[in-house]
């Protein structure tokens, strides 16, 4: 992503391609479950003081609420739009503030 450097020079930005996608197209079959464990293992091993912030619209909203779910202790601060959640995933709702 052109320009993103600039605008979030205080951050560490880790943008990965999922499986099925961009440069991860050849990684066989996506799911969230899969998915949510290749970001965690990327968080584990790349991200500064071993914690994100996450950012998460429609699909990658599932992702983030799933990484809560399986790893909230990798997990700072998240923001997720256009997200439908499954009864197990509405506990999350109550401990983040919805924008």
């Amino acid at each position: 992503m052109e320009g993103t450097g600039k605008s979030f020079k205080d951050y560490h930005l880790i943008i990965p391609d999922l499986p099925e996608h961009g440069k991860s197209a050849n990684i066989k079959p996506f799911t969230i479950k899969t998915a949510a464990g290749l970001v965690i293992n990327i968080i584990k091993t790349l991200a500064h003081q071993g914690e994100a912030h996450l950012v998460g619209i429609g699909m990658g909203g599932q992702l983030v609420l799933e990484i809560l779910d399986r790893a909230p202790e990798l997990v700072d601060r998240v923001m997720i739009s256009g997200v439908q959640t499954s009864s197990h995933q509405k506990h999350w709702l109550s401990f983040w503030t919805i924008l």
